[in-house]
């Protein structure tokens, strides 16, 4: 996720400040060099590792550290294999060697996801040490279908393109269309189409995901009979996001979004994303989406997630949130939209209750940060604010 931020920064500032995008091209291809060693060609890679200490790089002395994890989940190469072909396309022009290398893994990791994804579909998450663990059933299809749609665009191969369009279709299929309550809200997405968890994020998030695979749709098939039907979720998604802005007025922090009542009774999601509970966990739930704006007995708008572990803390959670806003905002020169997703970052900087930036380096009043390997590093950001016990504030 990092190293495609970077090569997105690349790619945007590239022309318009080259000192800056020189540096950050710098760190996007170390990252990527970093993925590729971690990647073993057969499906499976090196997924993540429990790391407390430094090491001395020596193979063999007695700080070597096993506690890498190796998996070959669909998920993982989905995600992957977008990302290479973003990066692909990236490099294109100065680095033909490495553009062709990259074409050819994002073809074969995608062809490893599909393998797996038709052996056992959606499931696969078995390590809650990962943040991939809470990824709901929309979500991997939105990842699919942006996935799909990168390789089309990098390709021009027609099957990618009929990828994304039949994977969007479940996505679609997870969004609220029937107006809740009197601010008649929509747009948000459940986590599959049964609809009885929605999808929220308490730690890390790629809630953005949604807009960006249908804005890579709109872009990469602008004549495809379903156009139409993808610029509309994405509307209503804009308007989703409008509505429930209001309530955090005046600090404008993205809220965390609509809940529903009885998603603890979906046992499966509820447990996936509130890891290590706490043996209360459901009543604290009910409290907790309590102190919530009321739309109806059912449904509730929270302006920050409901949490009660070891993981909290919005950072993640209202920017990429604030990425799918300034997609859509993109997308119909949406100067609201814009604005919104801007604030984020203005709340990560400083205009939040405490008048404190997160950005170690940045602005006033920021924070010492906990890293126990390296000490505070100018840019550094925390995981963010989180509430006053069970409130919504």
């Amino acid at each position: 996720d990092v190293t495609y931020a970077l090569f997105e920064a690349y790619a945007r500032y590239k022309d318009e400040e080259p000192v800056l995008a020189a540096r950050l091209k710098e760190e996007a291809r170390w990252g990527l060099e970093f993925i590729l060693k971690n990647r073993f060609g057969d499906g499976y890679r090196a997924s993540s590792m429990g790391l407390l200490h430094w090491t001395d790089g020596v193979v063999g002395s007695k700080d070597d550290i096993y506690t890498v994890r190796v998996q070959n989940l669909p998920f993982d190469n989905f995600l992957y294999s977008g990302y290479e072909a973003y990066a692909a396309l990236t490099l294109k022009e100065e680095d033909p060697k490495t553009f062709d290398y990259l074409v050819k893994i994002a073809e074969e990791d995608f062809g490893f996801a599909m393998e797996e994804y038709q052996k056992n579909g959606y499931a696969g998450f078995i390590q809650p040490y990962e943040h991939t663990y809470t990824t709901s059933r929309s979500q991997f299809m939105a990842t699919v279908a942006w996935a799909a749609s990168q390789l089309y665009l990098l390709t021009g191969e027609k099957h990618y393109a009929e990828k994304a369009e039949e994977f969007i279709e479940y996505v679609l299929g997870c969004q609220q269309t029937e107006p809740i309550g009197e601010d008649q809200v929509t747009g948000f997405f459940w986590r599959d189409t049964t609809k009885k968890s929605i999808v929220h994020y308490i730690h890390q998030s790629r809630d953005q995901f949604y807009m960006m695979a249908l804005e890579s749709l709109c872009r990469t098939q602008p004549e495809n009979i379903n156009r139409s039907r993808w610029m509309d979720s994405m509307k209503i998604y804009g308007e989703y996001i409008k509505t429930i802005f209001k309530h955090t007025y005046p600090y404008n922090m993205m809220p965390s979004g609509v809940y529903h009542i009885d998603e603890p009774s979906d046992t499966e999601a509820f447990y996936a994303l509130h890891l290590f509970p706490p043996a209360d966990a459901k009543e604290r739930y009910d409290t907790q989406i309590k102190k919530g704006v009321k739309l109806t007995d059912e449904f509730y708008i929270k302006r920050f997630p409901i949490w009660f572990n070891i993981f909290n803390g919005n950072n993640a959670i209202i920017l990429s949130t604030a990425k799918g806003a300034a997609i859509c905002g993109n997308m119909f020169d949406d100067p609201e939209l814009k604005q919104m997703a801007a604030d984020q970052l203005y709340w990560i900087s400083g205009r939040n209750p405490f008048n404190q930036s997160m950005i170690y380096g940045e602005g006033a009043n920021y924070p010492p940060l906990d890293s126990f390997s390296s000490g505070d590093i100018v840019g550094a950001m925390p995981v963010g604010i989180k509430t006053i016990g069970d409130e919504d504030v």
